[in-house]
């Protein structure tokens, strides 16, 4: 069996609203993020990441 996946393996957050591309990889279980770093490089809080 030969399985192909598609995996853009650059994605790149400059607002909160980039996060949205990464929660299907999230919720699936294929990527963890650090969602410290990333409140940390937006200046936000972190438990506004964690709710998006």
């Amino acid at each position: 069996m030969i399985i192909t996946l598609s995996i853009n393996n650059s994605l790149r957050v400059d607002s909160l609203t980039d996060l949205n591309k990464l929660m299907p990889l999230m919720k699936e279980g294929v990527l963890k993020l650090n969602k410290s770093k990333i409140a940390r490089e937006l200046d936000v809080d972190r438990r506004t990441v964690d709710n998006i």
